[in-house]
């Protein structure tokens, strides 16, 4: 999903152009936009100890040590954001939700494990599509109706153990936008400011 939603970032930001509405210190609002339309625009905003993003997105505020919290989100050098450290920066906003995705990884994990160590009985590959990932009665969008497929899945013997520790969990699209607005911003913001060559 990640890497996806950064082509789509990417693509849908190639043309803004950098706006500096205030700046005093660590006190700034910039602006990210194409001159033409609000469509996907984007503000960095910093204050001590803070850095909210807002726009053509739902905000969210981070918040930290560093007085310029620029300076923190500069760490990544160049190598994009780093969503597990920038999540325990975002305070109470949510940054985690059930995946179907990683829900469907997980399963295919854990039976091809067992498969290759010899726990699984033949034909669960099958079994495990028509009773879990196949069958439109099962929301694999639901945490609750995937995990009760699992609690009910019996082939042959066999049952489907562990998956209480499984982590379904991926970034929010709105938190992976927000990552990202705020690297483009500061890689532009960075840019604007260096001195011009000789």
């Amino acid at each position: 999903m990640i890497d996806q939603m950064t082509r789509m970032f990417a693509n849908d930001t190639r043309d803004h152009e950098m706006t500096i509405l205030h700046e005093h210190g660590v006190y700034r609002h910039v602006r990210f936009a194409r001159p033409d339309t609000s469509l996907y625009r984007f503000d960095l905003i910093t204050w001590p100890h803070h850095l909210a993003v807002s726009g053509d997105l739902d905000g969210i505020t981070f918040h930290a040590s560093p007085e310029d919290m620029f300076t923190l989100f500069r760490s990544s050098n160049g190598s994009g954001p780093n969503y597990d450290y920038w999540a325990e920066k975002a305070g109470r906003h949510q940054v985690r939700e059930w995946s179907e995705d990683r829900f469907r990884q997980q399963l295919f994990e854990h039976v091809s494990e067992d498969i290759r160590c010899g726990f699984a009985p033949r034909g669960i590959g099958r079994a495990v599509r028509r009773v879990i990932t196949d069958d439109w009665t099962v929301a694999l969008d639901n945490p609750h109706s995937a995990m009760g497929a699992l609690n009910d899945f019996c082939h042959r013997g066999y049952e489907i153990t562990g998956w209480e520790e499984w982590d379904c969990s991926d970034y929010t699209p709105n938190f992976v936008r927000a990552c990202l607005a705020v690297d483009t911003g500061i890689r532009m913001y960075d840019h604007a400011h260096q001195p011009a060559a000789a």
